[in-house]
């Protein structure tokens, strides 16, 4: 069999390809890219319901999908939303990302727990407090994802 100057090699007869994972972005990368999209949708919809007056205030009135919201709120999704995008440029910005998220969140979730159903400056109720909550399990989950798909078959082979 001849070698072709496409990166191939033969081993006993079997043509090897060398395929570059570098350009493919990871698991955790990925989600990072859809939340990130995801939050900063929420973050805009929640300036067309909210208007950017009375910052800090507390209106139930003012909620997207039975979630409460406040420009304050918006642009904490704004932010998250912004980050996210921006952690899909490299697997390392992922997972920091997904740390950053389980943090927040989950700091997020348990002060929502205290305050919800009261005045509070994020405008936080149940609803915010379940999204809260399963942001932060994704951020768990973006964290502990392999940063490369190759970490995993390399770790495989030197087990072997």
């Amino acid at each position: 069999m001849s070698e072709r100057a496409t990166g191939s090699e033969t081993t006993h007869g079997t043509i090897h390809r060398h395929t570059s994972h570098q350009d493919q972005p990871s698991a955790g990368q990925l989600i990072s890219a859809v939340l990130g999209t995801t939050y900063v949708v929420v973050g805009l919809l929640g300036f067309l319901v909210t208007g950017s007056s009375d910052f800090t205030g507390h209106d139930p009135a003012h909620n997207i999908a039975g979630i409460t919201v406040n420009p304050l709120h918006n642009v904490a999704h704004l932010l998250v939303g912004g980050l996210g995008v921006a952690a899909y440029a490299r697997p390392t910005f992922a997972r920091a990302y997904g740390a950053l998220l389980l943090v927040a969140y989950g700091g997020l979730f348990v002060w929502g727990l205290l305050v919800a159903g009261e005045p509070n400056a994020m405008n936080l109720d149940t609803g915010a407090n379940v999204l809260h909550g399963a942001t932060a399990l994704l951020g768990l989950l973006i964290a502990l994802l392999p940063a490369r798909h190759e970490e995993r078959a390399d770790s495989a082979q030197g087990a072997r």
